[in-house]
């Protein structure tokens, strides 16, 4: 990354001297949380609530559980932490600065030769991992726009004053969010790290030819520390890790590297799995202590009679369908709401944004529970597999370990992880049987 420089105009006071050993730029732009209901309120999104400067659309709907706003309030915390340790106000830390630099700027020496490349490590770093399991159809892009609306998107600009005169211009981008390459490979995922960035910062560092982005894996790895401190990145987002993309071949040298970045820069990483993904996450015991060093958080389906499912319902009702069914929500709408998405509330935003279209040219009507499971069915044709199979699960059903992991986005976190071989295999056809119920059905 260029820096631009102003030049000296004389040097600076003794106090102006105190003053900048002082102050931590990059820290005054973090938000601080000081409670759990701070963390709560940060996470809630109400779209009707919000202004339209924010961007917010109603897939980002989101009523917050205290795990939700455990991961804000830990999430908050590591950032600054983060930004302590990379404090601009630090020449050390600006010469480290300087050499991500030159790492991503210079490709050869002047005979042509490559560069040696060396990963450039944050002094005293500790790793800051958020292994976060989202189960398919559980508003995981709610929580990752949740999270990008507090820590910020916009790339910004800092100028530090120099002790010796002058000034210096650096820039930060607060987040990034990167998707788990289909492939699993660590160069795809670079590829598309820096194409994230280029759109951030308006360069164009993804058209290079060559240079540590095209060598070996510790090149590659090299190369994304560099930018993500030459940038002064505050938190990188890994999404949708799904349960194919995890298990692929080659996946397990891009774990490598994503516990190698936090461990080496200290800048927090969130990754968000699904429970078959974290099946697979969990065979890679190199990596967990890296990448879920800051804990585990379980983002699980609410149960029928939760006041985070009623309160779901009673909005999804108003907002999608009260125009036409009446403003009264039937008696029978909140669980045969939850039993038909077995709680994953996605899908219950699909069921009613169906059913609403279905409706919009009919006008007011009286409408059944059987006319509305009908109409639900139609909604999920795709999910149905999934939602069979998790109805089958919460009978005791048997499966097969490949079967498991068919349906692994889906299916609870504990049955995935029984599916995670052990030391002593009982089962020959790796069958598990009669598993346990996460919610009990109403009667």
């Amino acid at each position: 990354m260029k820096m631009t420089v102003t030049p000296a105009t004389g040097p600076l006071s003794a106090s102006e001297v105190r003053r900048l050993i002082d102050q931590n730029p990059c820290l005054s732009l973090i938000k601080e949380l000081r409670s759990l209901d701070d963390a709560l309120d940060a996470m809630t999104c109400i779209p009707d609530e919000c202004t339209p400067e924010m961007g917010v659309t109603e897939d980002d709907f989101q009523i917050p559980t205290s795990e939700r706003g455990r991961l804000a309030y830990e999430l908050a915390s590591a950032g600054r932490a983060s930004a302590r340790q990379r404090d601009l106000s630090s020449a050390e830390f600006r010469r480290k600065m300087t050499s991500a630099g030159v790492l991503i700027n210079h490709h050869a020496n002047r005979h042509g030769h490559a560069l040696p490349v060396n990963s450039v490590t944050v002094p005293n770093a500790a790793p800051r991992g958020f292994f976060v399991i989202v189960p398919a159809g559980m508003g995981q892009r709610a929580l990752r726009r949740a999270v990008e609306r507090f820590f910020g998107t916009m790339v910004e600009s800092i100028d530090i004053d120099l002790p010796e005169g002058g000034s210096i211009r650096y820039f930060r981008v607060p987040t990034l969010c990167v998707r788990f390459p289909s492939s699993g490979k660590l160069r795809a995922f670079a590829k598309s790290f820096v194409r994230r960035l280029d759109d951030a910062m308006n360069t164009k560092f993804s058209e290079q030819t060559r240079g540590p982005l095209h060598g070996d894996e510790q090149s590659i790895s090299a190369v994304i520390q560099a930018f993500a401190i030459a940038v002064n990145l505050g938190l990188l987002i890994v999404e949708q890790i799904n349960t194919k993309q995890a298990s692929a071949a080659e996946a397990s040298v891009l774990w490598d590297s994503l516990a190698q970045f936090t461990s080496d820069t200290g800048i927090p990483i969130l990754c968000l799995a699904t429970p078959g993904a974290a099946a697979a996450y969990s065979e890679q015991s190199g990596v967990a202590s890296a990448l879920s060093s800051k804990g585990k958080f379980h983002i699980a389906p609410p149960e029928a009679a939760s006041e985070v499912w009623q309160v779901l319902a009673t909005y999804m009702y108003t907002k999608r369908l009260g125009a036409s069914l009446g403003a009264s929500q039937p008696d029978w709408f909140s669980f045969a709401l939850w039993q038909v998405t077995w709680g994953h509330t996605d899908l219950a935003a699909k069921v009613c944004a169906h059913i609403s279209s279905v409706l919009r040219d009919t006008g007011p009507v009286e409408f059944s529970e059987a006319a509305f499971r009908r109409h639900a069915k139609d909604a999920l044709v795709l999910e149905s597999p999934h939602l069979k199979a998790i109805d089958r699960l919460r009978l005791g059903g048997r499966f097969t370990a490949t079967s498991v992991r068919r349906h692994g986005d889906w299916l609870p976190l504990e049955a995935m992880m029984q599916s995670v071989p052990g030391l002593i295999e009982e089962d020959s056809q790796k069958k598990i049987a009669h598993i346990s119920a996460t919610m009990e059905v109403p009667k």
